[in-house]
Parts: structure tokens; C-alpha cells; sequence
């Protein structure tokens, strides 16, 4: 049987002169040929200073071209990519090194990174200097800005090829929060990747013409994989944008305009945050003349919102459903009919069982906890015994997520039965914000739900109630919050009550909290078009 990693290679051939990335921050166009040679000529430089493969090298970059470059070169010989978002908290970031074991890490020059050498594990450091941003003392070596306009010659061949890695070898290792203090880090084979982003791109009906504006992160998988791996393997060419922030989202439309993009991948909380600050007619006029598809997945979308957006941007939204431990599951397609609030139809070579609490097939409309069988499901996680990752030889991989199926086959989310926030498209545990506040003198017992927000589709709250005879105001515990969570992960509102409520079992009841304060963030406010 034909091995799926020499799809790389073929990929690379096929389109050799081809664009593949674009980044709109410079303006640089980047074809598959280049990435081929960049990347091996980076994979030569990382084998001349000791990485090995399956050795582990830490990705923590913003989106810029050569992130991108470091992926491949890892893919090259063979080591494992685990990519990091740059906003986390030092302490978080150094907990995934540690946990990771990683040999090396890849920086750029807009994030202090000199804390590295105080790790205990001392990972090599090589920072990409692109501008007069930060570069440490102690890094070990210093690339910049020359090192890719060097001349490739030595570096089409050379040794370095893709007969060094096979299938089953694990190509990253990504982390993900869940019901768990700590995030785990999930292993996926090669052949996860490339199997189901070949089913994926079929099914949407996705082919070279693609021309795909993210801006999306490239740390968290719906950028380095939704953005950039399901694209090479189309053959496609991807604009790639500054991460989403108020600015990169208002020049969405000026980049679609000049790079001719037709395709876009976005995430509920971006489409939220069109629908509030894009006041301009110039996205609108352009979707309707040019784009083919919206994407959208990693968090539910209001069906109130997916219409809005239809109507205003005339183009549409195609809902998508995948785990990270699972990649894609279900989608929608042009191929057929989109119902509201629907993800779509289960991909080919997929099961998806709908499982009720007599751990029983749910019957069409039922609803039920969803378990998946995929070709594509993880190696496991990262230093966890095999049969701790929840799943069911009987009915797949257990995702935590609620759904049912119509009549149709069409699949619908409804619920999650794990407590895990999703705030922006980025799963967040409340039991780690929950033990870092719990570390505070003054608190006795503590609450951490995701509420429903416009924007992020949950926002973070902390239910706290104080020790006897203590003073501590908000204002206090915001602070306290912001000195070890990331931004992403620190309590917007902090109330405190008199107790917490419980079960007769002494467990905290959150759907009480959930309903009593679920309109705490909401404004349900649109600005006019």
C-alpha cells in the first residue's frame, strides 16, 4: 500500500511553481517550491545542531511565514512539532516544555522568550530576529532576516527526505485544555493529518483554485492545520493575516481585495465581531462578487448570527465539526443543502454514535453523548496509561460533546457534558482557573463557568465565596487572576456569594449558576449596516 507522507513530496512536485502562502504582513508570495527548499534548507541547519527525529521542537511564533517554514523542516527529518501560543502565561508555556521534554524551541523577535534558559530541561533557543524585536542573551543561535535569501543550491535533495519518517510516527503533539488542571497533549500520526485533510478538502469541495485568507492563529490547530495543512495538500495558496485582534479584522477586506482570496476560515468570535465593527459596505460588495464560502468551526455559531452574516456578506456559512483529538468529523458542503444550526453530515469512513445513558444507540432525534470511530483519531496523550483517554471499544472515542442526527443524517450539537469553556474558539479548564484561585488565603470555595457573550460565545466567571470575617474585593481577585492565567484564560466577572451551590453530594451545581447569571454578558446589541 502506497504511504501517505510521500503525499508530501508529490504535493511539493505537483505544484512546484505554484503560490502556496502569501503573507499579507510583508507581501511576499512563497510557492510550494520555495517552501520545499526553505524548509529543507531549515531542517539541514536543525540536523547540524543535534535535532534529531521524534526529538520534540517547540513552535512559539505569531503568524508569519516562518513559522510555516520550521513545520515542514520538522516534517523533513522527522522531529515533532508542538506548537505553543505565544499569549500564554510563562508558567503555562514552561509546563508544556517541561511535559513535552522538548529539545528545542523556535521563537520569533516579538516575544521575550529569555526566561527559556532558566528551564531546568535548558532547551536549545533559536529566535527568528525579523525585526528589532527581542532577542535573548543566552539564545543559542540567532537567525536572521539573510538566512532564507541564501542560495538553496545543495538543498533540493541533499539527504534530507521523507523516507525518514513513516505513517505511524507522530508529526505533532498538540495541547488542549479540558475537565483537567493541566492541558494534555495530544499525539497525532501522520497519517491523521493527511488522510483526513484529503477527506476534509473532497468533501467541502476545496481544489487548487482555492485562495484561502486566514487569521486564524497558527499555535492553535485551526491555524496551523484547518489553514495550512488541509490547503497544501489541495494544492491550494493561502493569504495568511496577523492573528485576529479589532485591527487584522478590519483589514480583512483591503487583503481579500488585493490577493484575490475566494475562501474564508473563520471562528464564531470573528464573525460576531464583523457583524459589530464592520460599518463599511466594502466586505459585503466583496463577498458577493468574489467569495464562495465562509468556514467556520472550533465553537457553535448562533443560527441568529449565521444568518445575519449570510444576509449582510451574501455568501454561505458552512458549519464544520471536529475535536482535536478526532480532526474533522462532520461538515457541510455546497455538494448539498445547509439547515440552520446544523454541523453537516458525518465525513466518509467516519461513525459517529449518538449514545443515550443507558449507554444505548440513541433512535433518530434523540439525543445522546457523542462517541466517533475515525481512521484519524490520536495516538493518545502525551505520558497518559492507555485507557484514560476515554474511549469505548463499543462505540469510539468519547468527545463529551451532545448532539442528535435528523432524519436526514444531518448532525446537530446541542450540549456538552464536560464543564470545559469555550471562550473564542480556545478550550479553557475551569478546574485549572479553579485551583490557581483556590491557592488565594481568602478563599474558601470557588465556581468557574463559561456564560453565554455575543462575541467569544462564552466568557469566563469565577463564583467565589470568601473565608470567614476576610475582606477582598473584586477588583483584588481580578488582579490576583491576572498574575498567573493568560488573558485568555482570567475571569472577566468575579461575584461572591454567600455559598456556592450544591448537590446533597456536596458537588458544586453549575447549571444553577449557568442559568441564574446566563444574561451576566449579554447585551444582544448589532450596529447598524
Amino acid at each position: 500500500m502506497k504511504s501517505h507522507v510521500r503525499q508530501i513530496q508529490e504535493t511539493f512536485d505537483r505544484n512546484w511553481d505554484r503560490d502556496f502562502l502569501i503573507e499579507a504582513r510583508s507581501g511576499d508570495h512563497i510557492t510550494y517550491g520555495e517552501l520545499a527548499q526553505k524548509s529543507k534548507q531549515f531542517a539541514c541547519f536543525l540536523m547540524e545542531h543535534g535535532v534529531e527525529k521524534s526529538d520534540k521542537v517547540a513552535l512559539i511564533m505569531d503568524n508569519r511565514k516562518e513559522f510555516i517554514f520550521a513545520m515542514f523542516a520538522c516534517f523533513y527529518i522527522g522531529a515533532i512539532i508542538v506548537p505553543i501560543k505565544p499569549d500564554l502565561m510563562i508558567g503555562e508555556t514552561e509546563y508544556i516544555i517541561d511535559h513535552v521534554e522538548a529539545v528545542c524551541v523556535i521563537g520569533d523577535g516579538e516575544n521575550d522568550l529569555a526566561w527559556i534558559k532558566d528551564i531546568s530541561s535548558s532547551p536549545m533557543l533559536i529566535i527568528f530576529n525579523l525585526s528589532s524585536g527581542l532577542c535573548p542573551e543566552d539564545t543559542s543561535y540567532f537567525i536572521n532576516k539573510e538566512f532564507f535569501k541564501q542560495s538553496n543550491t545543495g538543498y533540493k535533495r541533499d539527504g534530507v527526505e521523507f523516507d525518514i519518517i513513516k505513517d505511524d510516527d507522530i508529526a505533532v503533539i498538540a495541547y488542549t485544555s479540558g475537565t483537567t488542571s493541566n492541558p494534555k497533549g495530544v499525539m497525532k500520526y501522520y497519517k491523521n493529518i493527511i488522510v483526513n485533510s484529503n477527506t476534509f478538502s473532497r468533501f467541502v469541495q476545496w481544489n487548487n483554485n482555492v485562495r484561502l485568507l486566514t487569521i486564524l492563529p497558527l499555535s492553535h490547530m485551526t491555524g496551523w492545520y484547518n489553514s495550512i495543512v488541509i490547503p497544501f495538500f489541495t494544492g491550494a495558496t493561502v493569504i495568511l493575516g496577523d492573528a485576529f485582534n479589532a485591527k487584522s479584522l478590519l483589514d480583512i477586506w483591503n487583503d481579500a481585495e488585493k490577493y484575490n482570496i475566494n475562501t474564508l476560515w473563520l471562528v464564531p468570535t470573528i464573525i460576531a465581531m464583523l457583524l459589530r465593527l464592520d460599518r463599511g459596505v466594502k466586505g459585503s460588495l466583496y463577498c458577493k462578487e468574489h467569495v464562495n464560502m465562509v468556514l467556520s468551526g472550533a465553537a457553535p455559531l448562533n443560527s441568529a448570527e449565521k444568518m445575519l452574516f449570510e444576509k449582510r456578506y451574501s455568501v454561505p456559512v458552512l458549519q464544520n465539526y471536529g475535536i482535536t483529538e478526532t480532526t474533522f468529523v462532520a461538515a457541510n458542503s455546497l455538494a448539498f443543502p445547509v439547515r440552520n444550526n446544523s454541523v453537516g453530515k458525518v465525513l466518509p469512513n467516519i461513525v459517529v454514535n449518538i449514545v443515550n445513558d443507558d449507554n444505548k444507540l440513541c433512535e433518530v432525534g434523540e439525543t445522546g453523548e457523542i462517541y466517533v470511530k475515525t481512521p484519524s483519531l490520536m495516538a493518545g496523550y502525551l505520558k497518559i496509561e492507555r485507557g484514560q483517554e476515554g474511549i469505548s471499544d463499543q462505540w469510539g472515542y468519547r468527545t463529551n460533546d451532545v448532539g442528535r442526527f435528523d432524519i436526514d443524517g444531518y448532525l446537530y450539537l446541542t450540549d456538552r457534558k464536560a464543564d470545559t469553556i469555550i471562550r473564542g474558539g480556545i478550550n479553557t479548564s475551569p478546574k485549572e482557573i479553579e485551583d490557581y484561585i483556590l491557592q488565594n488565603y481568602y478563599v474558601a470555595e470557588v465556581a468557574v463557568v463559561g456564560l453565554p457573550h455575543e462575541i467569544y460565545g462564552e466568557e469566563i466567571a469565577a463564583f467565589i465565596k470568601l473565608r470567614e470575617n476576610v475582606m477582598y474585593t473584586e477588583e483584588q481577585m481580578m488582579d490576583y487572576c491576572k498574575k498567573r492565567l493568560s488573558h485568555s484564560k482570567y475571569p472577566r466577572r468575579v461575584i461572591f456569594l454567600g455559598e456556592v451551590p450544591k448537590h446533597l453530594s456536596g458537588k458544586v451545581q453549575k447549571k444553577i449558576l449557568r442559568k441564574q447569571y446566563a444574561n451576566l454578558y449579554i447585551s444582544n446589541t448589532y450596529p447598524a449596516n
